[in-house]
């Protein structure tokens, strides 16, 4: 993933990387690449199990404090959308 990082550094100014789940993975960005990180959360039932729930890949960036935008996902795909262009044109 670093590689394609770097190659795609040279055609675009802002690279958006999804499902990261890790600390260690945020933690990576941030230091390597001085990432801006923005965390998405939703208060609504994904209908996870309880095992599924509390997996780590669920549960390892609760108490992670170092985000840069958080941005509550509970309206519309359109709100959404316009929440995440304006955190693009605040850091362009």
């Amino acid at each position: 993933m670093e590689e394609d990082i770097n190659f795609l550094s040279h055609y675009y100014d802002i690279i958006i990387i999804t499902g990261v789940r890790l600390e260690k993975e945020l933690t990576f960005f941030k230091e390597k690449f001085n990432a801006i990180l923005m965390k998405i959360e939703r208060n609504a039932n994904n209908n996870l199990t309880e095992k599924e729930k509390n997996d780590i890949t669920e549960t390892d960036v609760n108490n992670f404090n170092n985000f840069d935008y958080i941005i509550q996902n509970n309206d519309t795909l359109e709100n959404l959308k316009e929440k995440v262009e304006n955190i693009l044109e605040e850091i362009k």
